[in-house]
């Protein structure tokens, strides 16, 4: 219980100029990492011709896409199917927020080490967004991989884009939405 009200409290900005100056070091950082990565590229030992691979990702999705929307029944059970485990996490939040013990409406996988923080299950803002991220790129997923309409081919490199697009966008990656990184920010 004291580890927790701990937790709780190290959210709390005890020195605001202090978080001002690792904010603006931080970003500062940034603008050198940025600095550093273009550099090559615009002295022209580097192109940054993305085109190639962005156009071969929307090429990708679009296919899975058109297999998706070809039958009104299949663009209805792929959304039934999200909104359904929007609900589902709506019901148990709201469960929790009253008192109620509940069930997690979505649980990361156990080999998945980037919800380990106990903020992940406790803190209810973090428990809903991770549930909320793994709903949502485990449907995305699901409909990559699941476009039976698709070449297995096809199915495969939608199912390996989508996942590094999860993954990109997990909630772990960003300060605000991880409860150990907004602590350590903080600190």
């Amino acid at each position: 219980m004291a580890d927790k009200e701990q937790r709780s409290s190290t959210y709390g900005i005890k020195d605001p100029e202090a978080l001002a100056h690792n904010l603006a070091r931080m970003m500062e950082e940034a603008g050198k990492a940025a600095a550093a990565y273009l550099r090559p590229r615009e002295e022209g030992k580097e192109p940054i011709d993305l085109s190639e691979g962005v156009a071969e990702f929307v090429k990708t999705i679009a296919k899975v896409a058109e297999y998706w929307m070809g039958e009104p029944e299949r663009v209805f059970e792929a959304e039934r199917k999200l909104w359904s485990g929007y609900l589902d996490l709506w019901s148990s939040s709201m469960k929790r927020m009253m008192g109620e013990p509940t069930a997690p409406a979505a649980e990361p996988e156990p080999r998945d080490r980037r919800f380990l923080d106990p903020d992940w299950k406790e803190n209810q803002f973090f428990d809903f967004v991770k549930q909320l991220y793994l709903i949502t790129s485990r449907w995305a997923t699901d409909m990559a991989e699941k476009a039976e309409g698709v070449d297995e081919h096809t199915r495969h490199k939608a199912g390996f884009y989508i996942r590094q697009l999860a993954s990109a966008l997990a909630p772990s990656n960003f300060v605000l939405t991880n409860p150990e990184l907004l602590r350590e920010t903080l600190a």
